[in-house]
C-alpha cells in the first residue's frame, strides 16, 4: 500500500510539474493578440483601434486587419482624407497603425508649429506609402509633397511621377536618379544619353560597371552613340581591379581614366 501511495504521488507530482511549466511557456511565448483583449488589460487605461465595419469580424487571410489594444500614450492617427473602407483597413491593421501611432506621438511633441506640421506630413508619407497611391501625395503640403512623390517614384518605378515634383532641382534630381537606376537595373545604355553630361557619365558608368568583357563596346549601339572610348575605359579599368594586373590600365583610351586607373593600382600594390 505504501509503494502505491508512493506511486501516486509521484504521478501526481509530475503532473503538476508539466502544467506549470505548460502554461509558464504559453504565456511568454504564445502570440499575444491570440489571447482575448480584456485578459489581464484594465479597458479604463487601454483604447481600441479604431475599427472598419468589417475589422474584426472576418478571420479569413493575413491581409485582414486586426484589432488591438494600445495604450492612452498612443494619439488619435489623422488619417488621409476621401478614404475607400478597404484603405482605412488597411491602415487600421494592427502593425500599420501602430507605427503610425508611433510616429505621431514624436509629432506631438515637436515644440514650434512647423516642426508638428512638418512631422505630420511625414505621417501622410507614411500613409501614402502603405496605401501604395501616389494621387495621395496631393494632400500633403509644403515641400513635403515633392518628398512623397519622389518617394513614391522610386516605390513604383514610375518616372513619370517626377513630373509632378514642383520643386526644378528636386524634380530633375529624380529624373536623373530614376532614370540612371532603371538604365543600370536594366543594362540599357540609351536611356543614359538624354541625360546632361554629368549624370550621363555617372549613368554610362553605372551601366558598364560590371561587364568585363570589352566587345561589349563594339555593339552598335555603343559605336553609334560615339561613347567607346568611355566603354573602353571602364571595362579596361574594371578588368585590371578584377585581374588585379594594372598593365590593363594601359590600354585604357580616356586619360583621365587610365591615370585614375593606375593610381588605385599603384595605391593597392
Amino acid at each position: 500500500m505504501k509503494y502505491m501511495d508512493k506511486k501516486l504521488i509521484i504521478v501526481i507530482t509530475i503532473v503538476l510539474v508539466v502544467v506549470l511549466l505548460g502554461g509558464f511557456f504559453a504565456y511568454k511565448y504564445w502570440p499575444s493578440d491570440s489571447f482575448p483583449v480584456q485578459w489581464g488589460r484594465d479597458s479604463n487605461t487601454n483604447t481600441s483601434l479604431p475599427a472598419g465595419n468589417n475589422a474584426n469580424t472576418s478571420s479569413s487571410g493575413s491581409d485582414e486587419p486586426v484589432v488591438t489594444q494600445v495604450t492612452d500614450n498612443y494619439l488619435e492617427v489623422p488619417f488621409l482624407k476621401n478614404l475607400s473602407d478597404e484603405d482605412l483597413f488597411l491602415l487600421q491593421r494592427s502593425d500599420n497603425y501602430l507605427a503610425l501611432s508611433k510616429l505621431n506621438n514624436i509629432c506631438g511633441r515637436k515644440e514650434t508649429e512647423q516642426e508638428k506640421n512638418d512631422c505630420l506630413n511625414t505621417v501622410k508619407i507614411r500613409q501614402v506609402s502603405i496605401l501604395g497611391k501616389a494621387e495621395l501625395c496631393d494632400q500633403v503640403s509644403g515641400s513635403k509633397k515633392d518628398v512623397c512623390y519622389r518617394n513614391m517614384a522610386f516605390k513604383d518605378d514610375d518616372l513619370g511621377l517626377c513630373a509632378s515634383i514642383d520643386n526644378q532641382d528636386i524634380r530633375e534630381d529624380c529624373q536623373n536618379d530614376l532614370t540612371k537606376f532603371k538604365a543600370q537595373k536594366d543594362k540599357n545604355i540609351l536611356l543614359c544619353l538624354d541625360l546632361n553630361e554629368d549624370s550621363k557619365n555617372q549613368c554610362i558608368r553605372g551601366v558598364f560597371s560590371n561587364e568585363t568583357d570589352v566587345a561589349y563596346c563594339d555593339v552598335d549601339v555603343v559605336v553609334n552613340n560615339g561613347i567607346s572610348d568611355i566603354c573602353k575605359s571602364i571595362i579596361y579599368t574594371n578588368q585590371a581591379f578584377s585581374q588585379n594586373d594594372s598593365s590593363l590600365c594601359e590600354q585604357i583610351p580616356l586619360f583621365e581614366y587610365k591615370e585614375g586607373c593606375i593610381t588605385e593600382m599603384g595605391a593597392g600594390a
